[in-house]
Order: C-alpha cells, then sequence, then structure tokens
C-alpha cells in the first residue's frame, strides 16, 4: 500500500505544525500516513531507516513551524547545525531520494529561508515545491490543499502527470530530430521530388 512520509520535528511541535499532521492522518488514515520512523536512533540505523521510509513512499511533505531556524539545544547551538539533528537527516534525504516528490508547508509565519542560511545537505529547499499557510493564505485551505497533494501523491495522479509531461517532452525531441535529419537529407538531394 502507497503512503506519505511527513517530516517535521516531532520533539514538541508548533501547534499549527501538529494541526497539519493530524489533519494529513485523519484524511488519510494512519497506515497510508508515515509520521514516525521506527528504528535505532544510532547515525547509522537511523539514516537507513529514513531512506527505507522516502524509498517505499509516494511522496513526502515537510511541515514546518517558525521555530525550523532557531531551534536549539540545551546548550544553545542550532539544531540543524548537527549532522545527526533527526529533521536535518529526514530533510536532506528526502530531498536527495525524492527531489519532484517533496513538498513543504510553511506554518506559524515561516517564511522559506535562502538557501545560504541553510545547512548544505538542505540547501535545495528552496528550490522545491512550497507553500506558506496562513499570512495571506487563509491556514485552513492551505491544510487542504496538503490533504489534496498527499491524495494526489497516494492515487499516483502526480507522479503519472509528471511521467506523462516527460514523456510528451521525449516524443517532440525525437520529432525534432527526425524531421532535422529528413531536412538535411532532402537538402542535399535537391528537395523533396
Amino acid at each position: 500500500m502507497a503512503h506519505v512520509f511527513v517530516v517535521y520535528r516531532r520533539t514538541n511541535p508548533h501547534p499549527q505544525v501538529k494541526h497539519v499532521v493530524d489533519a494529513l492522518v485523519a484524511a488519510h488514515g494512519p497506515q497510508r500516513i508515515v509520521t514516525e520512523i521506527s528504528g535505532l536512533r544510532g547515525a547509522t540505523g537511523y539514516r537507513q531507516e529514513v531512506a527505507a521510509t522516502i524509498a517505499r513512499s509516494a511522496g513526502v511533505i515537510v511541515v514546518l513551524g517558525p521555530d525550523f531556524i532557531s531551534s536549539g539545544d540545551a546548550l544553545g547551538r542550532g539544531l540543524l547545525d548537527d549532522r545527526e539533528d533527526p529533521l536535518r537527516i529526514e530533510i536532506a534525504a528526502a530531498l536527495k531520494m525524492r527531489p519532484n516528490g517533496t513538498y513543504f508547508a510553511l506554518v506559524g509565519g515561516l517564511e522559506m529561508p535562502p538557501a545560504n542560511a541553510l545547512p548544505p545537505p538542505l540547501r535545495a529547499m528552496p528550490r522545491t515545491a512550497w507553500v506558506m499557510l496562513g499570512g495571506g493564505n487563509p491556514f485552513e485551505e492551505g491544510v487542504q490543499q496538503f490533504v489534496t497533494i498527499a491524495a494526489g501523491l497516494l492515487s499516483g495522479s502526480i507522479r503519472r502527470t509528471r511521467l506523462m509531461i516527460a514523456a510528451g517532452v521525449a516524443v517532440f525531441v525525437l520529432l525534432c530530430v527526425l524531421f532535422a535529419v529528413f531536412m538535411s537529407q532532402t537538402s542535399g538531394s535537391g528537395g523533396l521530388f
């Protein structure tokens, strides 16, 4: 059964982050919306579990709150600077494994940070699909947009649409090449007739 992996900071999540996650689970069920990684928290074991979960998923939805950049540990070090931070590991893996199948929901006033404000494995984030929920957009409409994105991922319609576009481009390129070959052959022989 296809599932969508939902990435968010699970320790003390922002209320709007939790609301988006809960709405996804309520709409599609806990079997189809994976919100936890079951496995070892050791660096290698956890990374392998994350990679396996993403590989089996139809796509990834990352829900980030206003403390995404500023979250720190008890010593004041930024969590995203920690290579072992689960959120960093999960986002980096999603960007690497599913660059066209990762969608970001930004809540609580968070704006997409510029690439240079992010650790190197996360610098592709601003180039992905992302939506700010709230602000100028009604929050609940944004939540429903992500419920719809999840439905599309689960049904395969987003993937099918991308494949159809890719196939269409490939056919167009092939026709252009064939036309160019045909024209080069006919121009050398003095014309078509």
